[in-house]
């Protein structure tokens, strides 16, 4: 996923040199991809705000039954150990970075 963020990133700086002069990328074309990334930002933000919660998630949080506590790498893996399922506690915490789910000491309510 981030190799390809990088490569979209480097496709649009490289499709911005290529449409102008290198004078030009020099003085001010090396903005462009900035203003892009700013109203990209803008519209993922406005989209995120237009966004309700699932049903689920709102029934949950006005229970007040959100974790205070949530499962760390370890205590995952001892729970599918538990099932029959063996994995090494850095492989939970590998799919945890590739889905972007914090570790757990970021993830604590306080």
């Amino acid at each position: 996923m981030k190799d390809m963020r990088s490569l979209s990133l480097l496709a649009v700086i490289v499709a911005t040199q290529q449409s102008m002069s290198p004078a030009a990328f020099q003085a001010w074309g090396w903005r462009l991809p900035f203003l892009l990334s700013i109203v990209l930002v803008s519209i993922s933000l406005c989209i995120r705000l237009k966004m309700k919660e699932s049903p689920i998630f709102a029934k949950i949080k006005a229970a007040g039954m959100s974790s205070t506590k949530p499962l760390t790498d370890a205590d995952l893996t001892r729970k599918l150990a538990a099932q029959g399922i063996e994995i090494a506690r850095r492989t939970v915490a590998k799919y945890r970075e590739q889905l972007n789910i914090l570790p757990v000491h970021l993830r604590k309510s306080s």
